[in-house]
Formats: C-alpha cells, structure tokens, sequence
C-alpha cells in the first residue's frame, strides 16, 4: 500500500486503531480502568482491549474493585501480547492477553475468581473450565451464594430492566 494510502488509512480509523488492525498488539500496560480491559501502549498510540471471553464485575458491583485491582497486579506496566481476535461494541480490540510469564490474564482472572466466562461471546471450553473451578473454590467474587452477572447488573439499571424476571448463571 502506497504511504498515501496508508495515511488515508490511519486519518479514517485514527491512529489509535493502527495497532489493533494487526492480529497482534505487544505494549506496556498503562491502565486498567476495569478488571476486564486494559489500556495498553504499542506504537505510538493508546488502544484499549477488553479481554475476550470473560466478564467482570461493573463499576458498582461488589467484587468490581477487587477484580480491577487483581487485573492491575498482574499487568499494569509490564509487557504483554494481545491476539486480538475481535471488537467489542465501543471499537475497542478484544484478545487474548498473554503475560511476561507466558500466562493468560483472561484464565487468571477467573482462576483467582473474579469473572464470569461469557459463552455468549466465547466458546472456549477451557474458560468454561476454570470459572466452574472457581466457583466450587468460593474464590473472589463466588464467595457470594448467588452473584449477578454483569450482563444482568446492566440490564436492571436500564429504565424498565427490573420489571422482568431474570435468570442468573448457574
């Protein structure tokens, strides 16, 4: 592609999305504004990533503070490897985020209890896995008999969202 065409390129999809067009990001963790995103620095730009597969608590939920702070001790300013493997909603990449060691923090946060694995967008039998073993461990958010998923949490803060039953996770 002709440098012309590369700087059409990055002025529609702004610089920030460059990095998450390719398959991978490698970068310095910068932030972690929730226990399931990150923002993290590569070539020159800031790109948030949502880690695929998993859900954590909202803002406002209980166990939120501890997963956002479990997420931040396992990666903020080190250098990870995000497999970007889709969007969320918002644009941001969503991947599979590798640490220095060589583990996942999208298995570690559930490992250690502070996440649901969302079938829904993964089919991830292994996440599947290690959420069910965090729940019969009543690790991190588990501890609480009967935890509302952050999917639910939204739903009922939206106007009209509590009129209706809802099903939790089992």
């Amino acid at each position: 592609m002709s440098s012309w065409c590369t700087l059409l390129v990055v002025f529609a999809l702004g610089a920030s999305a460059l990095p998450a067009l390719a398959g991978e990001i490698t970068g310095r963790v910068v932030a972690v504004p929730a226990g399931d995103r990150l923002r993290v620095a590569s070539a020159g730009a800031v790109v948030t990533v949502r880690l695929a597969g998993i859900a954590c608590p909202e803002k406002g939920q209980p166990y939120a503070d501890e997963a956002r702070r479990f997420t931040s001790d396992q990666a903020l300013q080190t250098v990870v490897t995000v497999k970007v493997t889709d969007r969320d909603r918002s644009g941001h990449a969503t991947g599979e985020v590798t640490l220095m060691d060589g583990k996942s923090l999208n298995r570690e946060v559930l490992r250690a209890g502070f996440g649901w694995w969302h079938e829904h967008t993964s089919k991830d039998e292994m996440l599947r896995g290690i959420e069910e073993e965090a729940r019969r461990g009543r690790r991190g958010l588990w501890e609480d008999p009967d935890p509302l998923p952050p999917w639910e949490f939204k739903r009922k803060k939206k106007p009209g969202g509590a009129k209706s039953p809802q099903s939790r996770s089992a």
